[in-house]
C-alpha cells in the first residue's frame, strides 16, 4: 500500500489483528504536498515568527524609552524647582540689609568714616 493512503481501522479490528477474513476498511487517500511546498512553508512560518518576536522587542523598546523620557522629564521638573528655590536663597544671602545687619549684630562693625575711605583712580 502506498505512504500517502491511510486505513480506517475500527476498534474490533484492532483487537482482533488484521484478519485477512474481515473487510478491509475503505481507503483514504491524504492529500500530499512535494518537499518544495513544505519546504517554503517552514520559510514563510519562520519568517512570521521572526517578523512577530521583531514587532514585540521594537513594542518593547518603545515603550521601556518612553518610560525612561517620563522619568527624565519628571526629575528636570524636579531640579528646575530647586534651582528656582535656590536661587531665591542666593538672592536673599546676598541682599545688602542682611549683610549690614549681619556686620552690625555679629561683628560689631559700622560704616566706615569719610577719612578711612581711599578712592583709587
Amino acid at each position: 500500500m502506498p505512504r500517502h493512503h491511510v486505513r480506517s481501522l475500527a476498534l474490533n479490528k484492532v483487537i482482533i489483528g488484521d484478519n485477512r477474513r474481515h473487510n478491509l476498511p475503505p481507503v483514504y487517500s491524504v492529500p500530499q504536498i512535494g518537499k518544495g511546498k513544505m519546504t517554503l512553508l517552514i520559510f514563510l512560518l519562520a519568517g512570521m515568527v521572526v517578523t512577530g518576536c521583531l514587532f514585540a522587542w521594537s513594542h518593547l523598546h518603545f515603550y521601556s524609552q518612553n518610560y525612561q523620557i517620563s522619568q527624565i522629564y519628571t526629575e528636570h521638573k524636579e531640579l528646575q524647582n530647586i534651582n528656582r528655590k535656590l536661587r531665591v536663597e542666593l538672592t536673599n544671602l546676598k541682599s545688602l540689609a542682611r549683610l549690614e545687619r549681619l556686620a552690625k549684630e555679629t561683628y560689631n562693625m559700622a560704616p566706615a568714616e569719610p577719612q578711612q575711605v581711599v578712592n583709587l583712580r
